[in-house]
């Protein structure tokens, strides 16, 4: 899509949007917003990382009708009656009552159980029969775990509701409470004797500066999710993490650790170059690339197997094997 604001032309699409965001944090959203990969983004903020445009250079009407025709999902359009959108009221897991750890438990089952349509016919079958009088917890066991407790007692009931539509609102935590868990247990796992941690280990998986690990004995990169032919952003991170290690002249073992060891053939076979590894990265290391290397059109492969060699290829899912479920 093709569009001009300022006299300057612009081309999106839903794919160079996402490469524009992969790597940072959304702001918080005060009224109008973006879906992209799972997060709402401020309008205007997502609109500025994806062109280069200083924010204050676009309205945000401007910034809505671009990513609507995008095909992104957006707020509605501002209206004399909008109101911002409170955050949930759910009290936290350190607050909770009886109730609350009912509702806790069994929305822990529901998301467990192998067969969710006989879960919930465990429910109907447990209030066949019931009235009024019938479904009211007896004194001592409102919180036994029996399926007509769900429904029995009304403050777990309710709970359970708010829980369970928190956690579908904030799926995109999950996926980060996930990553930084694997990265932590993988350090446990890997740290040899009389090896320390220098620097707090990047438990996000987002990109930042430096190294997501550095420690008295190694600089280790962690690129954390499978491998697939359409998420080009997690192709060009392993791409430019190797790059960064191999560029790193402090003499610790140099190491990327990902959680699908299918990414150690990717690199060492794709015919991908490094110029288009590094298409999304800072200028500086593109610059040190090729002030080290001459030309970043050499492909990924030779240059994996010829000048990063000394890059150590990791398996994450070795140590930690539930790593390969994160997506």
């Amino acid at each position: 899509m093709r569009f001009t604001i300022k006299g300057r032309s612009h081309h999106l699409t839903q794919e160079s949007v996402r490469e524009s965001l992969a790597g940072h944090r959304p702001a918080r959203v005060q009224l109008h917003w973006v879906a992209v990969a799972g997060l709402h983004w401020p309008v205007k903020q997502a609109l500025e990382l994806s062109i280069g445009l200083y924010r204050a250079d676009f309205t945000t009407d401007t910034a809505r009708r671009i990513f609507q025709q995008l095909g992104f999902q957006v707020s509605a359009p501002a209206t004399g009656r909008t109101q911002r959108r409170s955050a949930p009221t759910t009290r936290r897991p350190e607050d909770v009552t009886d109730a609350a750890g009912l509702a806790w438990r069994n929305l822990a089952r529901a998301l467990v159980t192998p067969s969710l349509g006989r879960f919930v016919d465990d429910w109907e079958r447990g209030l066949s029969g019931a009235t009024a009088a019938t479904v009211q917890p007896s004194d001592g066991d409102a919180h036994r775990m029996a399926p007509e407790s769900l429904v029995s007692d009304p403050e777990a009931a309710a709970e359970l509701i708010e829980y369970a539509s928190l956690a579908r609102r904030r799926a995109d935590r999950l996926s980060a409470v996930s990553t930084a868990t694997a990265v932590a247990l993988g350090l446990q796992r890997m740290l040899r004797d009389g090896e320390r941690i220098l620097e707090p280990p990047n438990l996000t998986g987002r990109a930042r500066p430096g190294f997501d690990l550095t420690t008295t004995h190694r600089r280790a990169q962690f690129v954390i999710g499978p491998l697939t032919s359409s998420n080009t952003v997690r192709q060009r991170r392993a791409i430019s993490s190797v790059v960064r290690l191999a560029l790193d002249t402090s003499g610790a073992v140099p190491e990327l650790w990902t959680s699908d060891p299918l990414f150690a053939d990717f690199l060492r076979s794709t015919d991908e170059t490094v110029e288009w590894g590094l298409s999304r990265s800072p200028r500086a290391l593109r610059e040190a690339f090729e002030e080290a290397y001459s030309s970043t059109r050499i492909p990924v492969r030779v240059f994996v197997n010829g000048p990063a060699g000394d890059v150590a290829l990791r398996d994450l899912s070795a140590l930690v094997p539930q790593a390969r479920l994160i997506d």
